[in-house]
């Protein structure tokens, strides 16, 4: 019998081995608590990073309900889905706003005097205010308490930039309007492009994180997409002499 098997079972050691003792035992604490944080390593593997497992036995009372309602120790509300559709929305908004006039570009010539560099423009605004405001809300994004308003400045700076469309259709006017309004429209677009995988991580549990933010990703196309149905609908191909004629 060695000296550690002795400690282990908790033999008597002969006399000469006594000096090693403290050195085994210290041995034997350790392996005892490694074996400990394995066992509730395993117990919490369910939980979300840097969150403790709340899960129950299967067949202890009340397991369906925490497992069925709950994130870990987080829990998860039924109206997710209707908050994931507002983020929808908004992102869907801004792709629409940002290709706006690539689709009626002749239409847009002959009504205000632009050429394909005033066209470009309008939609490299979107990129100036993507570099711009990157930075402040994708930190922003990453703070629960500031998320809720995150959103409501994509809204509001969406609102802007087809609020000032309207103003006028003096074309000198409304060339600086479109201008500055697609600039603020280019501010909200780090929320459009990088909304999806934050929500999806707030809201929803791991189980469905993968379709609400496939749904998410979805609505910047689907905005690009829409404008290039809505746009030709809404406004003739060309002007002649004041009257609208289909250029098919």
């Amino acid at each position: 019998m060695t000296a550690y098997e002795a400690i282990a079972g908790n033999d008597v050691l002969p006399s000469e081995t006594e000096d090693y003792i403290p050195i085994l035992t210290s041995f034997r604490d350790v392996s005892t608590s490694i074996s400990r944080t394995s066992s509730e390593e395993s117990i919490s593997v369910d939980a979300a990073p840097g969150e403790s497992s709340t899960r129950r036995p299967a067949g202890a009372p009340g397991a369906e309900h925490t497992d069925k309602y709950r994130n870990g120790n987080r829990k998860v509300y039924k109206y997710r889905w209707w908050v994931l559709f507002i983020v929808w929305l908004v992102t869907f908004q801004e792709a629409c706003l940002f290709n706006t006039w690539g689709p009626i570009a002749d239409v847009s010539k002959l009504a205000f005097g632009w050429t394909d560099g005033s066209i470009a423009l309008l939609a490299n605004w979107g990129c100036i205010g993507f570099t711009v405001a990157a930075m402040p809300l994708s930190w922003a994004m990453g703070r629960r308490s500031l998320l809720r308003y995150v959103f409501l400045f994509a809204a509001v700076v969406c609102t802007i930039c087809t609020g000032l469309r309207c103003l006028t259709t003096q074309p000198t006017a409304a060339t600086v309007l479109i201008n500055i309004g697609h600039l603020f429209n280019g501010l909200s677009a780090p929320v459009a492009l990088c909304a999806g995988p934050v929500i999806s991580a707030k809201w929803f549990p791991p189980s469905e994180r993968v379709t609400s933010t496939a749904i998410a990703g979805m609505s910047t196309t689907a905005g690009v997409a829409a404008s290039f149905l809505i746009g030709p609908l809404l406004v003739p191909d060309r002007i002649c002499n004041g009257s609208a004629i289909d250029a098919n």
